[in-house]
Order: structure tokens, then C-alpha cells, then sequence
């Protein structure tokens, strides 16, 4: 039906189950594809061309950082930052992940400095808007970045509040995972009773 946000759009799924499935290069082809797609119709006015440029830019810094390869991952990655500052449509659940992610990819290339710059706008942002995926992730990368640096008790209070955080959210989703467990338990039940009526 030649409707191109929707091809570019799918696209951009595409990348994300190819990420899902760790096929980082397949993914990478998504991905870029879908940026075409949307910078080819960006005169029409639906978004803002560095908000999708940054987000797709953060979607290829990952699958970089996946494949061992930080250099190109942090190339990319500033793309995502300048459109943080350079465009008002990233919202700020994205620009906490841009941050964060900045600084697992500084901690990789052995920048613990920048790391930590990175980490603690993203993790401001995160509280904020009360993020806990994102504050777990600052936190793990704030003890990786101190230990680099050698000040193991500012990394043992980071790895300390990354554990206590994520231990939180697996038993939030242990929580959540048994009472659906329960509630599909119970639809089976009135199923078969409704059957058997």
C-alpha cells in the first residue's frame, strides 16, 4: 500500500527481533534500512529527523557493543547524545538510555572518566522518571567504571545498590510471573467447568 513510516517502521521491529535473537549484523541491516526509510521522508513532517536519527544511532551502538566492537558502538552512540541536546522530541526515557548506554560503552574502550560523566546524567534522568531498569543498569556500570579507577569502596557501594536493585525487580517479575501463572490456572478451570455445563 506504499506506506513508508509503516515499512520504516517495521523495519525498526524487524531490527529489534533480530537483537532479540542475538543476530547482530542482521540486525544492523534493519536498522539501517529502517533510518533510511524515515530520512527519506522526513519533509513530510511526521518526526523530527535527529530524534529518529538518535534513536535508531543508539539501536546500532548496541548491536556494536554486542559484538565486541566499542570504537564503532561509541561513534554511534554520540549521534544519540547530540540528538539529545540538538532535538526536543527525545523524551527523556530515551535520553536516560543513551546516557547509560554512553557509559557502558566508555567503561568498555577503558574511559571510566567519561563513563561516569554518562552514568550520572543518565542516572538523574532515570530517577526521575523513576526508571528502576535504567538506575539498576547505572548503578552496575558506576562499580565497573570505580573499580577501573581503583576506588574499590565507591565500586563496592555501586555493586551493592545494583544488587539490592536488581534483585527487586527479578522478584517484582517472580511476583508477576506467578500471578499470571494463577490467573491463567483459573481461566482453564471456569473453561472446563463452562464445558462441562
Amino acid at each position: 500500500i506504499k506506506d513508508s513510516f509503516e515499512v520504516a517502521h517495521a523495519l525498526y521491529n524487524l531490527g529489534d527481533l533480530a537483537v532479540a535473537k542475538k543476530k547482530y549484523k542482521e540486525a544492523i541491516t534493519y536498522f539501517e534500512q529502517s533510518l533510511a526509510a524515515y530520512l527519506e521522508m522526513h519533509n513530510h513532517g511526521f518526526f523530527d529527523p535527529l530524534e529518529r536519527n538518535g534513536f535508531i544511532s543508539n539501536k546500532l551502538a548496541q548491536c556494536w557493543k554486542f559484538m565486541e566492537d566499542p570504537g564503532r558502538a561509541m561513534k554511534l552512540i554520540r549521534v544519540s547524545l547530540i540528538a539529545t541536546d540538538a532535538s526536543k522530541g527525545v523524551n527523556e526515557y530515551d535520553k536516560a538510555e543513551y546516557f547509560v548506554g554512553a557509559g557502558d560503552i566508555f567503561n568498555r574502550l577503558n574511559d571510566p572518566d567519561s563513563a561516569l560523566i554518562m552514568l550520572r546524567k543518565g542516572l538523574k534522568i532515570a530517577t526521575t522518571i523513576n526508571h528502576r531498569e535504567f538506575k539498576r543498569d547505572a548503578f552496575e556500570q558506576m562499580a565497573i567504571s570505580f573499580s577501573q579507577k581503583k576506588l574499590f569502596d565507591s565500586a563496592y557501594i555501586y555493586q551493592n545498590r545494583f544488587s539490592l536493585l536488581k534483585d527487586s525487580i527479578d522478584n517484582e517479575i517472580s511476583r508477576q510471573e506467578i500471578y499470571q501463572r494463577d490467573a491463567d490456572l483459573q481461566k482453564q478451570h471456569l473453561r472446563a467447568l463452562f464445558m462441562q455445563a
